[in-house]
């Protein structure tokens, strides 16, 4: 019998040998997605953000989507409930921006959500159009919101607003390591410090479409493009970074980076589903709808407080536990065949 007991464990440990080094049979970390049909709710996600007691909170463009690991509930607030933007500082100020306007939510003694605008353009005949606030920052204890034209710094001890102007047009708000960076079109990468925007040396030398900075150090920052995969900027000079991944970041574009614990990085792409990567470029993990995700197209991406990721689709939400020792092996070709009982 012990005999029959070590033999059927040595075939498991051959057979997981072979199948680790199988790219076509990987192992995957556990997959929970979230659809439309079982949260009972619009569920693009534009951005996440966790708050102190592990709630996740989502900017949708129905409002604010909460989810505290059972139940999931939406707050609404007039026309300001088309949301692309979600920051909790605290259980006082959970900043929210979107479509004309931003503001913050504070629960009160129930728990319940009370929200107060802090700046919301009305429409009108001879300006139909609102401005989209797209990012919202925090740095050295003052929150930036951000609109394709200008950034609004809003001092929450003051009560009050300042507002930087873009000379040609802002692309994203990124920051890292307590900096803040955003790309004015064709003028290059500027630092915010307080009010004033000052260039990155070299960023105005080439033409790339910015959605991701990491701070690597005083003299050196990674540079995600959406196009033309990941950059180097050190000594003034930006560089194409030599590796292979690029390949795939160029032909599949790049959505959304984010920093994953100290020397990794989450990103997710238009086409191909998320890669996990070292600052190296090496790749740790992909994962697309071959996978188990719900599609392959990932508009934003998380990790919370237990680095485990949440992932924002173009029609549904997914849960990674990648901080885990147990990993799946996720069969979507047949390729296990049929498993069978050793006695």
């Amino acid at each position: 019998m012990i005999k029959k007991e070590f033999f059927f464990i040595l075939i498991l440990l051959l057979i997981n040998s072979a199948l680790g080094q199988n790219s076509d049979i990987p192992g995957t970390p556990l997959i929970k997605n979230f659809s439309e049909e079982s949260i009972n709710f619009s569920s693009k996600i534009f951005n996440t953000s966790q708050g102190n007691e592990g709630e996740l909170y989502f900017a949708t463009p129905g409002g604010l989507l909460i989810y505290d690991g059972i139940r999931w509930e939406n707050y609404s607030f007039g026309s300001e409930s088309d949301l692309r933007a979600v920051l909790y500082v605290d259980d006082n100020y959970i900043y929210t921006s979107g479509h004309g306007g931003f503001g913050y939510w504070s629960k009160d003694k129930t728990g319940r959500l009370k929200y107060t605008s802090l700046f919301f353009n009305e429409p009108s005949k001879q300006a139909p159009l609102l401005p989209v606030f797209w990012k919202i920052k925090e740095v050295n204890g003052k929150i930036l919101f951000q609109t394709f034209q200008q950034i609004f710094i809003y001092d929450p001890i003051k009560n009050n607003l300042e507002v930087i102007v873009a000379s040609k047009g802002y692309n994203l708000l990124f920051n890292s390591k307590d900096r803040v960076f955003i790309q004015d079109t064709g003028l290059g990468l500027f630092e915010i410090v307080g009010k004033n925007q000052i260039l990155v040396e070299g960023t105005d030398q080439v033409q790339i479409n910015i959605i991701g900075v990491s701070v690597i150090n005083s003299k050196e920052l990674l540079i995600f493009t959406k196009e033309q995969g990941v950059w180097t900027w050190r000594d003034n000079i930006v560089s194409k970074n030599n590796w292979n991944i690029n390949k795939d970041f160029e032909n599949y574009l790049i959505n959304d980076v984010r920093e994953y614990k100290s020397d990794k990085y989450i990103v997710g792409t238009r086409r191909n589903g998320i890669y996990l990567i070292t600052s190296q470029g090496k790749p740790l993990l992909h994962l697309d709808k071959s996978h188990g995700l719900q599609n392959n197209t990932v508009n934003t991406v998380f990790s919370d407080a237990n680095n485990n990721i949440w992932l924002g689709l173009e029609n549904g939400i997914t849960y990674l536990q990648v901080n885990s020792n147990t990993n799946y092996l996720v069969d979507t070709k047949g390729s296990f065949g049929t498993v069978m009982q050793i006695i």
